[in-house]
């Protein structure tokens, strides 16, 4: 048998991408993950493998979310004797690798830093749905007007400013920017 999976991943809600790397080859069935965190699919496509099957996937970063489920996962295909192709990397694991160490070391090293990267948006994105604001708090308004009357009225040198309202030489210089 021959299985497609593909992964959503955030900020692209489209997979045709990962659709068009598959579309060449004929597969048997297709598993689709719905969201990047989820791996109910591939669970479900796992316990149907026989050996001999074929698993073909887009890419590294759409087959695993780290590289210790990477690893876990290579264990399992490897323990049912399937072949597991990654068609973006042109990897398929029960061949030997046509790359160098070195390249191999940037294909591991880039699927590293854009899981981790992935990650870190959904996490993002699952802050903002519950309420949650991200960045670097704002001063409070009182607080910066107070620091501008103070600045303007130029009886205070920058550092007494700082000492009186707690605003920061470049904050009072980003809202004077603003205002002026």
């Amino acid at each position: 048998m021959k299985y497609g999976y593909i992964r959503t991943i955030p900020g692209e809600q489209d997979t045709s991408h990962q659709f068009t790397l598959l579309s060449t080859i004929e597969l048997d069935q297709l598993f689709t993950e719905q969201s990047y965190r989820l791996n109910d699919q591939l669970a479900e496509m796992i316990d149907l493998l026989k050996e001999g099957d074929h698993v073909y996937t887009s890419s590294l970063t759409t087959f695993a979310q780290s590289l210790n489920q990477l690893r876990a996962l290579l264990e399992t295909f490897t323990k049912k004797k399937v072949s597991l192709h990654f068609v973006s990397e042109n990897i398929q694991i029960d061949k030997p690798l046509s790359q160098s160490f070195s390249e191999l070391i940037h294909v591991l090293a880039l699927f590293q830093s854009e899981s981790t990267s992935l990650m870190t948006k959904v996490a993002m994105e699952e802050a903002k749905e519950r309420g949650v604001t991200t960045g670097r708090p704002r001063k409070k308004d009182a607080n910066v007007n107070r620091a501008i009357e103070l600045y303007t009225s130029g009886d205070y040198t920058l550092k007494q400013i700082k000492e009186i309202t707690n605003i920061s030489k470049s904050t009072l210089y980003r809202y004077l920017n603003e205002d002026y």
